[in-house]
């Protein structure tokens, strides 16, 4: 009870089947594939779960491995950027039957022509989890992995059983190092954001109900390093307690990457991916209203940033400087693009006017031309250029 819960689906893309409610009851009707047909939110839930119940089984999922490994850690760092302004923990349950973090191996076990390696993927992932203050708790939902997956030689056709017993032994070993690797891509999300992965228990309620309960007590504990070796080597992290049967969950370690400031197709990556996520970003706080504007062939967005949001500069001359940049995407009912506008603003404040921003906050206006049809929401992106952090929200357009 109290607990703020929001369901997501995930197939070729990731959809939010319902947002954050402490209303159990809601997110009940929105699983069980039911509730008020009529109502355009449970009829967008209805064929949002539809959606997932088709294309979770589709060839696209089921044959492009590389695509869904690439397609799953993008969502999870979307979902991180969606928590990153919700300060504390926050526990993702995450059903899955994982995904590969080696493609293209031979039977042998050795890298193939088409050989790909997500390590350094998964790595970017886990640090945008943690900075995020999400923790991974996966649920393979194999449950417990028969003997016909282990060794599909056993249950290989008529025409196949006659393969030789060192090519039967080859299969069967390949198969069992393609489920330990989705395996083991689970449990290192679990261990590098302090989460505990469920492998090889069919109990999925006890597994997400014990993920649930994690939650209930936790501390915030943070040191800074003095070691100055920014390698990108793994470097790991133990806390020790003093009270027996007590077991810590916490992140096991980072990759000491150097903090690198984005080049310019970075950062417009950056903005891009936060206007076209299906998720808001809140990791910079602001407010943003629609302007009156006559007609409706330009839209007219003002946005006050958050002043503790900003990331000042104090210049040798004793102004203060910022950069602030803006996306605005104008979309139609259909979600189809109807126009669009990038802005980067270059602040410089004198001491006066800087005391004033630090009351007021920072204000940007941006003015968007209406391209085609009839806007229905503008999708507006914010980016703090000195501290990377990007907020996004939507504005429904009467």
């Amino acid at each position: 009870p109290g607990d703020r819960v929001a369901v997501y689906t995930l197939t070729n893309q990731l959809r939010v089947l319902h947002d954050y409610t402490s209303d159990i009851a809601v997110l009940r009707s929105s699983l069980q594939h039911k509730g008020n047909q009529q109502d355009p939110t449970s009829r967008a839930e209805s064929e949002a779960l539809e959606r997932f119940l088709t294309e979770s089984v589709s060839p696209n999922i089921r044959n492009f491995p590389e695509q869904r490994t690439l397609t799953t850690l993008e969502s999870l760092r979307l979902i991180a950027s969606q928590l990153a302004g919700i300060p504390g923990r926050k526990n993702l349950v995450w059903l899955s039957d994982g995904f590969p973090l080696n493609i293209g191996r031979r039977l042998n076990g050795m890298p193939g022509r088409n050989y790909q390696n997500f390590d350094d993927d998964e790595a970017r992932t886990i640090k945008v989890l943690d900075g995020a203050g999400v923790s991974i708790y996966p649920v393979d939902a194999r449950g417990l992995i028969d003997t016909f997956e282990t060794n599909p030689s056993m249950d290989a056709p008529p025409a196949s059983r006659r393969m030789s017993p060192r090519r039967a032994q080859a299969v069967d070993n390949a198969a069992q190092r393609d489920i330990a690797d989705t395996q083991n891509a689970l449990q290192q999300i679990a261990d590098g954001t302090g989460g505990v992965a469920f492998i090889g228990d069919n109990n999925l309620g006890a597994a997400i109900r014990r993920a649930v309960e994690d939650s209930s007590v936790s501390y915030t504990i943070s040191y800074s390093p003095s070691h100055n070796q920014w390698d990108g080597e793994f470097r790991e992290i133990k806390i020790k307690l003093n009270r027996s049967g007590v077991e810590a969950h916490y992140r096991k370690g980072y990759y000491a990457m150097p903090e690198q400031p984005l080049d310019a197709n970075a950062r417009a990556a950056a903005l891009t991916a936060a206007a076209e996520s299906p998720l808001p970003s809140t990791g910079l706080g602001w407010t943003g209203r629609l302007m009156p504007s006559p007609g409706i062939a330009r839209v007219a967005v003002r946005v006050i940033v958050a002043p503790s949001e900003v990331s000042f500069t104090h210049a040798a001359d004793g102004n203060w400087t910022t950069q602030l940049e803006v996306v605005v995407v104008l979309r139609d009912s259909l979600g189809i693009p109807a126009g669009h506008i990038a802005q980067t603003y270059r602040i410089t404040l004198k001491p006066e006017e800087y005391d004033q921003v630090r009351k007021d906050g920072v204000v940007l206006d941006a003015n968007v031309a209406n391209v085609a049809g009839q806007p229905a929401k503008a999708r507006v992106v914010v980016r703090d250029a000195g501290s990377g952090a990007v907020g996004s929200l939507d504005l429904p357009i009467s």
